[in-house]
């Protein structure tokens, strides 16, 4: 018997795309899967796609509860709240999946799954701008295999490559603390609590246009990886907030070791001279995705806080 995973879907005003996105997702290798799809009040012909697809394909549900206004990030973990299957996975409604994605996550998640502790599983994917061009170059950039080296990222991994196991859903839909966006919650509290593993397979096209979320990003590889770019602090203020209250919120449940990272973390903000923060984290175990070099060279050359 097939395990069962669930897709969770945030929808606004999606009906460009959506409907290339569903039927990607109804050609999947893997076929247990729910598709569960909460719209956060579209004023285009997103939800009449949605029910011209609800008529088609059974494991097509659309939460109807009426709330709305939640924003991408709350409205994912609105979603993700009706889920009850072994496994689950984030959906942006203007992607397109490669036929494989849900199969290769799934057995790379059983792999390492445990009912006790929360498990995430992520991927790569290619980027795909507008006017239809393919980047070959990996959008996965950033990885870290202990919270020490991902702490310092100001953001999760991408929501849309995502898959979590059951004991991650469970301890994310818990959560009552401050969440910035809901890849950011997944990804520290697999980091902080379980384990995570990268899949280095590009498994969907990743929809770059103005109108995402989080507008269009540049995936080119360059020498300084991005340093010298648009991303002129080392923390983002609404980030740090989410982390901040994630350690307080979960302090007492944490290894020796991860608390102390938090507080590190934290340490390293409240200096106020760079060369004092350059010292401190050349001593420590911090890093940037288990780059050193990188997270010295951020502290010297970029500003601590975003604004």
């Amino acid at each position: 018997m097939l395990l069962k995973v669930d897709i969770i879907m945030a929808t606004y005003n999606g009906e460009k795309y959506i409907e290339n996105q569903i039927l990607s997702l109804m050609q999947q290798t893997y076929k247990s899967w729910i598709l569960y799809i909460h719209d956060d009040g579209s004023s285009d012909h997103t939800l009449e796609i949605v029910e011209k697809y609800m008529a088609i394909d059974s494991r097509i549900v659309l939460i109807e509860d009426h709330v709305k206004g939640l924003k991408a990030g709350k409205n994912f973990l609105h979603t993700l709240k009706n889920s009850s299957a072994d496994y689950a996975i984030f959906c942006d409604q203007d992607d397109i999946w490669l036929e494989s994605k849900l199969e290769k996550l799934v057995k790379s998640i059983v792999e390492i799954d445990s009912v006790e502790k929360p498990v995430l599983v992520y991927c790569d994917g290619y980027s795909w701008s507008e006017n239809g061009s393919i980047n070959q170059e990996s959008i996965s950039t950033a990885h870290a295999k202990d919270l020490e080296d991902f702490i310092f990222f100001n953001g999760g991994y991408q929501g849309c490559s995502i898959m979590m196991n059951k004991k991650l859903v469970e301890m994310t839909n818990s959560y009552n603390g401050y969440v910035y966006h809901h890849d950011d919650l997944v990804s520290l509290m697999a980091h902080t609590f379980g384990r995570v593993k990268f899949i280095p397979e590009q498994l969907m096209l990743y929809r770059q246009h103005s109108q995402a979320v989080t507008g269009n990003k540049n995936f080119k590889k360059n020498k300084f990886g991005r340093l010298f770019g648009n991303v002129g602090f080392v923390i983002s203020r609404e980030h740090y907030k989410a982390k901040f209250d994630f350690y307080n919120y979960y302090k007492e449940f944490m290894s020796e070791h991860n608390s102390k990272v938090f507080q590190m973390y934290f340490s390293y903000s409240i200096k106020k001279y760079r060369i004092r923060r350059f010292i401190y984290i050349l001593f420590s175990p911090l890093t940037f995705g288990g780059d050193k070099v990188k997270l010295l060279a951020k502290t010297m050359l970029q500003r601590l806080f975003d604004k």
